[in-house]
């Protein structure tokens, strides 16, 4: 017997009780099925129409910027505090705040787990602004900036990607331009479109480039980095991200070779790691 016969069946004034919890029951079955997505809501994030609503009505509201100092100088929220992620818990004038930490790029994992925690040691509220700086920018809200430094934002370190495929690959999607190395081996459990890059015309690349984009940012909104061989897109891409504006898009700096090398120098550390601790071991027998 299918469920819509079951709930058919059930469906009398005298079992609708029962009809609706049957009914109920099958909606979580059918709903988990579809597997738990980053789009879905998290009680840690919290959206920049939602802090333009509340932060009139309160004054302990306080934005913490996790980013780098290099980074913050560049450009930053006004009147938002500049704290290395490593030390926040240590910082015990800030529990009794509403906190708002404010990442960069696609570092959102890195952020939800720090505000995690933080309540977990006793903060009293700690929130992640949906996508960090860049998105407040793209707001058009107020900021401190550099003249210029506004297209940083669009720009995705290889570190901060790899820590982002590690713990959360299917927070964005990559677009990639024009490389014939196997970028899937990097990111196994990523959403990735390719893009052939013609040679005897970039501006039909670059078109094709931007159409494919926009395709995807009405079927998603997680954030879109382009990968293209040495990171030579950026330029391109910031001008596309203004004069399209298309939210949350983003390019790998220094490109896939410039990833690359840097998978290749993490992997060396592990294994010196490893080396290290066999040797320590057999220093103890």
């Amino acid at each position: 017997m299918t469920a819509i016969h079951e709930i058919r069946r059930l469906f009398v004034p005298r079992n609708l009780i029962k009809a609706v919890i049957v009914f109920f029951l099958l909606y979580i079955g059918l709903t988990s099925c579809a597997g738990n997505t980053v789009t879905g809501k998290n009680k840690h994030l919290i959206s920049i129409a939602r802090i333009e609503k509340i932060r009139g009505d309160t004054p302990d509201f306080l934005f913490v910027d996790i980013r780098n100092k290099d980074n913050f100088r560049k450009i930053h929220i006004k009147n938002s505090l500049n704290i290395d992620p490593h030390f926040l818990t240590s910082k015990t004038f800030l529990k009794g705040k509403k906190i708002v930490l404010v990442y960069g790029g696609i570092n959102r994992a890195k952020a939800l787990e720090l505000a995690r925690n933080a309540e977990s040691k006793g903060f009293k509220s700690v929130s992640v602004l949906d996508g960090g700086i860049t998105a407040w920018v793209e707001a058009g809200l107020d900021v401190q900036s550099y003249p210029g430094r506004k297209r940083d934002l669009h720009t995705v370190e290889p570190g901060d990607l790899y820590l982002s495929a590690r713990k959360a690959p299917h927070s964005f999607v990559i677009v990639v331009l024009g490389t014939e190395t196997s970028i899937e081996k990097f990111f196994p459990d990523t959403r990735i479109c390719r893009l052939e890059e013609k040679q005897d015309n970039a501006n039909t690349t670059l078109e094709k480039l931007g159409m494919t984009i926009k395709d995807l940012r009405k079927q998603i909104s997680l954030p879109i980095i382009v990968v293209d061989k040495s990171g030579a897109i950026g330029n391109k891409i910031y001008l596309f991200n203004t004069s399209a504006n298309v939210k949350q898009l983003f390019y790998l700096e220094g490109g896939l070779k410039s990833y690359r090398n840097y998978v290749e120098k993490m992997a060396l550390i592990a294994k010196g790691k490893k080396n290290l601790g066999q040797r320590l071991d057999r220093g103890c027998e």
